[in-house]
Order: structure tokens, then sequence, then C-alpha cells
């Protein structure tokens, strides 16, 4: 699907929300790029030392500047558009969105718990967009695809994807605490959506569980009930109803009530 003024306008809520959220931030780095790239990129040293515990998932909204780094940020929001666009539709807005910042987040805590060896910083939304294409592979992994001009299935993609990680850390291309940052943020993907974390409807769920959570407490309290009537009615039948208290009285009509 082609990235144009157009076609932005059809996408769904949750991806048109994202990619406005990178813009801003990318616009913001090349407005303020010291103070931008300092508080929202992922430091390692920063988040254990100082506590910036949000640069684990912050870091994803933050790309290199210049003309590569441009060149990079529009091939991104065009992976995002293109595969969220289909993930979205699937799972809807609240699950996307999660996904997109648990692989993502699962990822920046590794590189965190790597710090010792890792970059000062890191920063880029490519661990989000690896599991953004795992998922996309998993759930069709023969749909067909180009990649450099080489036709070949999403599950041949994705293989590809993760071997050239491996060979570009061992190779010294790559640092391997990225790598192994990406590689993580991919199997949490593969994870979330082989168990259809995804498919289930999260809210209807928790509706479904709180009613439940109410109908048990209510019985219960039926039960409690029933108890102190059993009570009321043997002290009735041994020195009368003129012997109830006020207490009692009203306990007795509303156990009347709620038999109606």
């Amino acid at each position: 699907m082609p990235l144009n003024l157009f076609s932005f306008n059809t996408l769904p809520r949750a991806v048109k929300t994202l990619m406005v959220v990178h813009v801003a931030a990318y616009l913001a780095q090349w407005i303020a790029w010291g103070p931008v790239s300092d508080a929202l990129a992922l430091s390692p040293a920063r988040v254990i030392g100082d506590l910036w515990l949000w640069q684990p998932l912050t870091y994803l909204f933050v790309h290199p500047i210049g003309v590569l780094g441009f060149l990079f940020f529009l091939i991104h929001m065009y992976l995002l558009s293109m595969i969220g666009r289909d993930l979205e539709l699937r799972w809807g807005s609240f699950a996307f969105v999660a996904y997109y910042l648990v692989c993502g987040a699962a990822g920046g805590i590794v590189v965190t718990a790597l710090g010792r060896f890792a970059p000062p910083t890191l920063l880029g939304s490519s661990t989000a967009l690896l599991a953004l294409l795992t998922a996309f592979a998993t759930l069709a992994p023969d749909a067909q695809l180009v990649f450099y001009f080489i036709p070949m299935t999403a599950r041949q993609l994705i293989w590809l994807v993760a071997a050239l990680e491996v060979l570009l850390s061992v190779a010294r291309l790559l640092p391997w605490v990225e790598a192994a940052g990406e590689l993580t943020a991919m199997g949490a993907g593969f994870l979330l959506v082989r168990h259809r974390v995804l498919d289930t409807d999260w809210m209807e769920a928790w509706s479904q569980r709180a009613a439940r959570r109410h109908a048990e407490k209510y019985r219960l309290q039926i039960v409690d009930m029933e108890q102190e009537v059993d009570k009321i009615l043997d002290k009735v039948l041994k020195k009368g109803a003129d012997s109830l208290s006020r207490g009692e009285q009203e306990l007795m009509q509303r156990y009347s009530k709620s038999k109606k």
C-alpha cells in the first residue's frame, strides 16, 4: 500500500496515531536534537544510574537525523503503515498498540540489562517494526513478498532477517547487544501471536470476569442472609415475632424483596 496524503486518511486510527507521534518526535529532534535525544533515546547508564525508566520505551520514537537518518525514518514509517494496517484491522487498535509497545520495550529492556556491553545510546523503531514483521509472517507465512527485488514468502523473509541480524553482529557491522534487543522483540512478538494473546478481546474478558465476581459476591451475600434468616425464624418460633429487633425486621424485609 503506497504511503501518500490520500492513503494516510484511510489508515486505521492506531497506525495514524503512532505515525503522528513518530513525526512529532522527529521534528522535535530537528529543532532541539540534544535535549530531545538525551531525554528519549535509550541510554542504559541513564536508565540504571538515574532511573530514567521511560527510555526503554521512548527510544522507539526517536531516530538519527541527517540525510541517511531521514531515509531510514521514511522507510520505517512506510513499513509501519504497510504492515501495521493489516495487523490493527485484525487485532483492534488497543491490542495493536500494546503489541507495538510491549515488543519494543522487551528489546529495550534486554539492551538495558546488557548495558555494560551496549552502545552509549540506542534509538529507532527497528525493534518494534521487526516485531510487526514477525507477527505478519506468523499469521500469513505463505504471503508473497519482494525483498530487494527477490520474491519470497513471509516465512522465508523473517528467517532471512533473523539470520542477517546474527551475521551482522558476528561480523561486527551491528552491535551484538542491539541485535539481541531486536531478536528479543521478534521472539516476544512470535510468542504473543503464537499463543493468540492478541486475539482475545481483553475488555470483554475483563467485563465478563467482573460480572462473574459480582455474581459470586451477590450469591455469597444471599447465603449469609439465608443463614441469618434461619436464626431469626428459630427465634420467632421460640419467642414470637414481637421479640425481633428493628435490625432483624429490616433483614427479613430485605430477604423478602430479594426473593421477588
